[in-house]
């Protein structure tokens, strides 16, 4: 249900790609129901204790239910647009990079004190609901695991030996738990944590090894304080003694924009070089206002053009010429691409109009050009379009639109 991008896609039974789900998806919500389930039981945990006010938890326990009742939200939305893929990677996200990565990982000594104070409750509480819901939340794509999830979670409740997950009603959002504000803190903190460690491995510094101060360059006064909110936590995370908040002028940072072709393609089609090329070109101050603003405006042939962060942002995706035929031929890496996405090549737009996979497994698409009529592509197929070509050399980057 996570492996393809759109439900018309056929999918052969691959038992890899069952192996890889279970390993990271039900694996890792398993490990973390039996975390609970070995504390709950020590402690006598019911989930029927009086329940600690939502106000009076922790902010880590807030965060992780704003993040469940949004996640709810955006399960429902899928589900209801018939995107059951959409949902299920919601799902997935959730459970490995939020519940188990970040919130069981940061909390584990709450469960190991001693007594069953208001503190280690809110533990107990929130860790129940997130494990409940997500057992109603995937019951329509996984209904044996959740009916077994949701079953052991009730046994101490209702006392029955089996409770369905599936007459159970399913979950609602509950808007006033929703802080978009400490959801974006938190993001933050773990981006930030994430680009550390992935520096502290790329020059092989260990994260036992403590470092005296990390520098973290911020755009505006808002995310600063999002950072000082977050600071005690990223500096345990990474190791380091001190945080340095700087501006972008004081980092030395070289920073660079690409262009989101998928929004900009359809409206300045016909611009779109040379707008593309003026992005490319921004220097540090540019780049700086555009943070800062949240928009920028381009001179574009005689014209003034007014772009948000959203647009001039990180592309799409990337597909790397990797030769260019004598006849005009080229060879390119289709990467990840689904029904409905296009290629946006010098100007001439290449829409996808079907995508399967082949016996190696390897995505193929239909690309269909009105100059050229359809042509089948894999990965380093040929491609005719003659009309382009000159635009590419090897090397080039083809921008996914």
């Amino acid at each position: 249900m996570t492996s393809v991008s759109s439900w018309q896609v056929n999918l052969k039974y691959d038992e890899d790609g069952v192996a890889e789900v279970s390993r990271k998806l039900f694996s890792t919500l398993y490990n973390t129901y039996k975390f609970f389930a070995l504390y709950a039981n020590v402690d006598g945990f019911t989930a029927t204790e009086p329940e600690v006010e939502f106000a009076k938890r922790p902010e880590i326990d807030r965060w992780i239910l704003s993040l469940l009742n949004t996640l709810v939200k955006e399960v429902e939305e899928s589900l209801n647009d018939y995107e059951p893929t959409r949902a299920a990677r919601a799902i997935s996200e959730f459970v490995n990079d939020n519940l188990s990565n970040w919130y069981v990982r940061l909390n584990r000594k709450r469960f190991w004190a001693g007594d069953m104070n208001e503190d280690k409750l809110s533990a107990y509480q929130t860790l129940y609901v997130c494990l409940k819901t997500i057992a109603q939340l995937m019951a329509p794509i996984a209904p044996f695991y959740a009916d077994k999830l949701y079953s052991d979670l009730m046994q101490p409740v209702t006392g029955a030996e089996y409770t369905t997950v599936h007459l159970s009603r399913y979950p609602e959002a509950e808007d006033y738990k929703v802080n978009n504000q400490l959801e974006a803190q938190m993001q933050l903190a773990q981006d930030i944590t994430s680009n550390v460690l992935a520096l502290r491995r790329k020059v092989n510094i260990k994260v036992r090894q403590p470092l005296q101060t990390l520098l973290v360059p911020v755009v505006d006064a808002n995310q600063r304080a999002m950072v000082e909110a977050m600071r005690d936590l990223i500096a345990i995370e990474v190791n380091v003694k001190d945080i340095k908040i700087v501006d972008n002028e004081e980092s030395g940072l070289i920073k660079r924009v690409k262009a989101d072709f998928k929004k900009l393609g359809p409206r300045y089609g016909k611009i779109m070089k040379q707008l593309g090329k003026a992005i490319q070109e921004m220097d540090q101050k540019q780049i700086s206002e555009l943070e800062r603003n949240g928009s920028y405006t381009f001179a574009v042939d005689g014209d003034k053009l007014t772009l948000t962060l959203g647009q001039a942002g990180t592309v799409a995706g990337e597909f790397r010429v990797v030769a260019l035929g004598q006849t005009g031929d080229e060879i390119v890496g289709i990467g990840q691409l689904c029904g409905g996405d296009a290629l946006f090549i010098g100007g001439i737009q290449l829409a996808v109009a079907d995508v399967f996979h082949d016996g190696a497994g390897e995505e193929v698409g239909i690309l269909q050009d009105d100059a050229q009529g359809a042509a089948q592509v894999g990965f380093f197929d040929l491609i005719d379009i003659d009309a382009i070509v000159a635009d590419l050399a090897v090397g080039d980057v083809i921008e996914a639109v």
